[in-house]
This record gives C-alpha cells, sequence and structure tokens, in this order.
C-alpha cells in the first residue's frame, strides 16, 4: 500500500512540473513594446500612426496612439524589429 501511494505521490509531482515549465516556456513568447509619441518640442501625439515591422518576416502590425499618444504591440514573437510613426497634418 505504502508503495502505490509513494508511486502515485511521484506521479503527481511530475505532473506538477511539467505544467509549471510549460507555463514558462510558453510566457517567453509573449513580449511587447510601448512608448509615447512626442514631438520636437515634448509634447504627445495622438491619433499618430505606429507601424511595426518584423524584419525578419516583413510582417507589419500597425496600431494608432491614444490621446495620450501612448501605443502597444503585444505578444510578439522573438526577432528584430523596427518601427515607425507618421501623422497628417
Amino acid at each position: 500500500m505504502r508503495q502505490n501511494i509513494f508511486r502515485l505521490s511521484t506521479l503527481l509531482g511530475c505532473l506538477v512540473l511539467t505544467v509549471l515549465f510549460s507555463t514558462v516556456g510558453n510566457a517567453q513568447f509573449r513580449a511587447g513594446i510601448q512608448g509615447t509619441v512626442t514631438d520636437n518640442a515634448g509634447s504627445v501625439v495622438p491619433g499618430a500612426t505606429v507601424t511595426l515591422t518584423n524584419k525578419e518576416t516583413n510582417q507589419t502590425q500597425t496600431t494608432q496612439t491614444s490621446d495620450a499618444g501612448f501605443y502597444r504591440f503585444s505578444a510578439l514573437t522573438p526577432g528584430t524589429y523596427s518601427i515607425s510613426v507618421e501623422k497628417q497634418d
């Protein structure tokens, strides 16, 4: 009986460790980029178009800055990126 309990507890311990390590591994691919767009005078720029380009795949993502000039890109895969900003007057 003791041997069965020991095997069961060992199996459960391995299962818990597997779940924990898979969660840590999954979190490594949830990078993000965020920032605030400002002009030369230091004022925030609302409504600007921010484009993020993955240099390895040429895939782009686009977002608009908020009223406070803030932008965010989430859930990015590892890679090298470039960012550009445009604002039409």
